[in-house]
């Protein structure tokens, strides 16, 4: 089963093909190195397209419902109950703590760690990262000197305002590996055993480098897992 784009935008599940996002339960889900000290698991795959644009983003620009995409919510209902039936059965005879949403602007991180939270009957905490702002990002970015892309990156949000949510989106590779894009509530205090970070969708894993990182550094003997909802474009 995979999606269509028609020409209003319009996102729809087909299970004739597994064309740019594979949401057949039975050949999911699918697990990437991040560079983290676990595998990343993806509840849905995320393909190349044949033509050179496009990629699968598709699908989340339509949940998120910007540029004027958009899916039935029958067919957002099939992805949730698909989606609730992969995560038990990944993590069948597994146990948890706690589901973690990263932060994000729109409710897909959430949405995607309610289905969780019932996939594993575990609770769902919210706030317990936050995104940094400009100023943050700036501040990391300080002591970095002779770096030509660094510095481009620092006019670039000197030039933004400081209080605003930092984004990746326009980001090389290389910037984004010395940029912290979120961290940890520091009025979040709880001893886990294991927990699970979810997220919409990793391209990089910057975002869950960064929230694995600050977690374990704060609770070195808690056992942090990652999920996405869609993967790394393959």
């Amino acid at each position: 089963m995979g999606i269509d784009i028609s020409k209003k935008k319009v996102v729809s599940l087909n299970d004739e093909h597994d064309r740019l996002v594979v949401t057949e339960p039975s050949k999911n889900p699918a697990e990437y190195d991040v560079g983290i000290d676990k595998y990343l698991t993806a509840v849905y795959q995320r393909k190349k397209a044949r033509s050179r644009s496009g990629d699968g983003n598709p699908l989340i620009y339509a949940l998120k419902r910007m540029y004027r995409f958009s899916i039935s919510e029958v067919d957002k209902n099939t992805l949730y109950n698909n989606m609730n039936i992969i995560v038990s059965r990944h993590y069948q005879n597994e146990d948890f703590d706690l589901v973690i949403a990263m932060p994000s602007s729109k409710p897909i991180a959430e949405w995607v760690g309610i289905a969780c939270s019932e996939a594993l009957n575990i609770p769902l905490e919210r706030n317990v990262f936050f995104k940094a702002t400009n100023a943050n990002v700036l501040n990391q970015l300080r002591t970095i000197n002779g770096d030509k892309e660094i510095i481009e990156l620092r006019k670039s949000l000197e030039a933004k305002k400081p209080n605003s949510a930092f984004s990746l989106k326009e980001l090389s590779q290389h910037q984004r590996t010395f940029v912290e894009p979120v961290y940890l509530n520091p009025f979040f205090k709880k001893e886990l055993v294991r927990v699970l970070l979810v997220d919409d969708l990793v391209s990089s894993g910057t975002t869950f480098k960064s929230g694995y990182n600050a977690f374990k550094k704060k609770y070195p003997n808690t056992e942090v897992d990652c999920m996405s909802l869609l993967g790394p474009v393959t």
